[in-house]
């Protein structure tokens, strides 16, 4: 995080928690509480129920490219 501002920069290979904002086709819309919006698939959840997969409202996961 930096020291510097308020609002979290993300940063390459950070650990992240997210609030699933809304869903766009195959993908969640996931709000990192920064000025950037995290996107995910669902296939990203292989083996996970199709049902489920539309009931998940907070993921965790790392910053990438």
């Amino acid at each position: 995080m930096a020291v510097h501002s308020r609002r979290y920069i993300p940063q390459k290979g950070d650990r992240v928690i997210g609030i699933v904002t809304s869903t766009h086709g195959e993908t969640f819309k996931i709000d990192i509480g920064s000025a950037d919006i995290a996107f995910i698939s669902f296939l990203s959840f292989e083996g996970l129920i199709a049902h489920l997969i539309l009931h998940i409202s907070t993921l965790l996961g790392s910053v990438s490219d």
